[in-house]
């Protein structure tokens, strides 16, 4: 038991001697790894070193292709930012400050002529009412004189232009009054009178005691006024059939008629109009 105790204290010892000296020598690579940093780095010192700067350069080689090709990358993206626009978008932000040209085509052209119908600016109103002999038409018109006014009358139309001065000063010719009369007139007994206030239009009924519903015919064919047309001409074809009978007795029929007419007339002068529109 002695020996074999022996024994294996040697064997501890030994262990013990070996761990010490793989101890040191792990210690002494460590000092020669510090000693070796801090040395300067050198191709025959580190043989690695070569390498490393090699593989750095051409690392550094193409980081320095990249960064020449960058620049060209840029350059082109800003023209494109700052290229100038299309001509069609330049020429609609400079229209508005140009002023347009005139137009000579022919519907551009102001027209000046008189308007049969319509309101306008300047355009004398009217008014009528009716008696059993006459249909008497008002335009409230001050101070027009003789020669600005123009009346016309057939048994079947009426015409009055009265011209008058505009704002600017010129002399316009206006439509007052124009169309087919809603019945039958005696054109020569028709009359335009001129008063300070207004000017009076006095119409002779072909009918005593006919009422008027209007002043005039606004239907579009004028049926009104062919239907007494036609009439007119069967009676002028008659009274040519018959004779001078017929042409005495409507000579007296006239007369008698004037003479009631010309009393109504000096009547209605005077008379307080009551208007019907």
């Amino acid at each position: 038991p002695s020996s074999s105790s022996a024994g294996g204290e040697v064997r501890l010892v030994e262990r013990f001697r070996k761990e010490l000296k793989r101890l040191d020598g792990e210690e002494d690579e460590e000092v020669k790894e510090k000693e070796e940093a801090k040395k300067p780095s050198g191709a025959s010192s580190n043989p690695f070193g070569g390498m490393l700067e090699s593989m750095m350069a051409s690392k550094g080689g193409d980081s320095a292709a990249q960064s020449t090709t960058l620049p060209k990358a840029s350059t082109k993206a800003p023209t494109k930012a700052t290229s100038p626009p299309p001509a069609a978008s330049r020429s609609s932000s400079s229209a508005p400050s140009d002023s347009p040209k005139p137009s000579n085509h022919p519907a551009s052209a102001k027209q000046t002529s008189a308007v049969d119908r319509g309101v306008m600016s300047g355009m004398p109103k009217y008014q009528y009412y009716q008696d059993d002999n006459f249909m008497k038409v008002q335009i409230l018109e001050p101070n027009v004189a003789p020669e600005n006014l123009t009346a016309e009358f057939t048994p079947d139309e009426i015409s009055i232009k009265i011209k008058k001065r505009d704002e600017k000063g010129g002399m316009v010719e206006y439509t007052v009054i124009h169309g087919d009369l809603y019945e039958e007139v005696v054109a020569d007994k028709c009359r335009a009178i001129i008063k300070d206030e207004k000017v009076l239009i006095k119409l002779k009924k072909k009918e005593s005691k006919m009422e008027w519903n209007k002043l005039l015919d606004e239907s579009k064919k004028g049926d009104r006024k062919r239907g007494r047309v036609e009439k007119r001409a069967k009676e002028e074809s008659g009274d040519a059939e018959d004779g001078g009978d017929g042409d005495v007795d409507g000579a007296k029929e006239n007369a008698a008629d004037d003479g009631q007419a010309n009393n109504e007339e000096a009547k209605s002068n005077n008379d307080t109009p009551n208007p019907t529109t």
